[in-house]
């Protein structure tokens, strides 16, 4: 398989890796909202991974990656990197204090608004677009 997207193809593995990292503490922990993160992951790993994949997705893909981007510039300027990652970063750190916080419900909450944070920051950069 030829990969035509780079951007779309690395993200895909990124939440292909947050995915397996949900997952492994779901089964650790015998924590069911964690597996349900794992499968929402996963399913934006996949779709990231099939648009890299597959030739006329991926170009639709950077077309609307460029406007994606001009529009959270013009939203956050400067800062459109940190806002868009902020989700990404509560989640990682989500995982981390599940080691430690076994028994406190703080990680999972810390993954559930990490993730409704990207998605609700992607709905509004993508309502810019448009």
């Amino acid at each position: 398989m030829k990969i035509y997207n780079k951007s779309d193809f690395f993200r895909g593995l990124g939440c292909l890796l947050i995915a397996v990292a949900s997952g492994a503490g779901g089964v650790l922990l015998h924590k069911g909202v964690y597996m349900l993160m794992a499968l929402a992951w996963a399913g934006q790993a996949v779709f990231n991974l099939y648009r890299a994949m597959h030739e006329k997705r991926a170009g639709e893909s950077r077309e609307a990656s460029a406007r994606r981007e001009a529009a959270a510039r013009k939203l956050f300027g400067k800062w459109r990197l940190a806002v868009e990652l902020f989700g990404v970063v509560l989640v990682v750190l989500s995982l981390a204090l599940a080691a430690v916080l076994r028994e406190s419900g703080i990680p999972v909450l810390l993954m559930l608004g990490g993730f409704l944070y990207t998605v609700a920051v992607l709905n509004w950069i993508t309502d810019e677009m448009e």
